[in-house]
């Protein structure tokens, strides 16, 4: 995927901007980065994912705020389902740099998101949004045969599919339990489905609770016996 708000030179300052914020938080990060105003390791990292200045919303999570920071509205973001989006112009405080301040509320804790983004053996964006996906996405939920898709994508018998499902949302994320029940509604499936309260849509992946974990190993339990 290659595009203005994602694109694999993100992705890789993304991760190397991740590795400074584990490594040195509250150090300056580098000019020409994910930031175009002088700000911290953290707050380069977190200012790019954080639901109320995150571009899109399916890339966003809630961990913080920056500090010494001036905003304003992000008509764009808004536009692509953001609410209340914003952007940060710059500090308010020329003379220091943006910062981040950690809300221990919120279901992610920013340093240990950071330290886990990209490690010798993974990489947070290429796991969570790898190539292919784009393309799984456009036919997942269609009949793919007399389609381009065809041959690369057999996508035939969803109307057949009785495997159970389980789906998770996010209480402030792009997904409802609503819409799991629509695709369920089109299968032969059993649908469980519970929302995370108070999270964005990443945090689903990385919430600093056990209760994912929890709702996943409950459901494979019936299934394991």
């Amino acid at each position: 995927m290659d595009s203005v708000v994602f694109s694999p030179v993100f992705a890789s300052r993304a991760a190397a901007q991740a590795r400074l914020a584990a490594l040195n938080p509250g150090a300056l990060a580098p000019g020409g980065g994910l930031t175009r105003y002088p700000a911290t390791n953290l707050a380069a990292a977190m200012g790019q994912l954080e639901q109320q200045y995150a571009l899109l919303p399916f890339l966003a999570l809630r961990s913080g705020r920056p500090t010494n920071a001036a905003d304003a509205p992000n008509l764009g973001a808004q536009l692509l389902g953001g609410r209340g989006a914003r952007w940060i112009t710059g500090p308010k405080d020329p003379t220091k740099p943006v910062g981040w301040e950690t809300d221990v509320t919120s279901p992610t804790d920013p340093q240990d998101f950071t330290r886990r983004f990209i490690t010798p053996l993974s990489d947070y964006s290429e796991w969570y949004f790898p190539n292919r996906l784009t393309l799984d996405l456009a036919a997942a939920r269609t009949d793919t045969r007399g389609t381009p898709f065809e041959k690369t994508l057999p996508v035939w018998y969803t109307a057949q599919l009785s495997v159970p499902i389980l789906g998770i949302a996010a209480a402030q994320g792009v997904t409802t339990e609503a819409q799991y029940q629509q695709y369920a509604a089109t299968t032969q499936a059993a649908l469980t489905t519970h929302t995370l309260p108070d999270a964005a849509h990443l945090d689903i992946t990385v919430t600093r609770g056990d209760q994912v974990a929890r709702w996943i190993t409950d459901w494979m339990q019936p299934l394991m016996r």
